[in-house]
């Protein structure tokens, strides 16, 4: 008899947990009620940038967790920096001192490189 799990959700705990129930040879159902996967971990786009809603750090310090998503998502995972603002009225306010200003915390290379994209593109 072969095991069949359905999992409610497919936030980013409903996925991973899928992902380690077929790796493991076991059938799984993902019922998902929006129209998007991912729960808040998700972006809204507006003209020419996008905004971050809900929580987008996966590494909660806990080393096993780390493990599993570099070895999930290799070259694409990369940690962030942790930063506090409200995005209100298609503005973004701002509760990091690093982060106001024109760099909005960027390094100077990466602010060159995404003008220059955003120019040329």
């Amino acid at each position: 008899m072969s095991s069949k799990v359905i999992i409610l959700g497919a936030v980013v705990g409903g996925l991973s947990c899928a992902f380690e129930l077929l790796k493991n040879g076991i059938k799984v159902f993902v019922i998902e009620k929006g129209n998007e996967v991912g729960g808040l971990m998700k972006s809204e786009k507006f003209k020419f940038f996008s905004d971050d809603f809900g929580l987008k750090n996966l590494d909660n310090g806990i080393p096993e967790v780390y493990r599993f998503w570099k070895r999930l998502l290799k070259e694409d995972y990369s940690p962030i920096e942790l930063r506090t603002g409200i995005f209100y009225n298609i503005n973004v306010l701002e509760l990091e001192k690093t982060h106001e200003g024109l760099r909005c915390g960027m390094p100077l290379r990466l602010l060159i490189e995404a003008t220059l994209d955003m120019v040329y593109s």
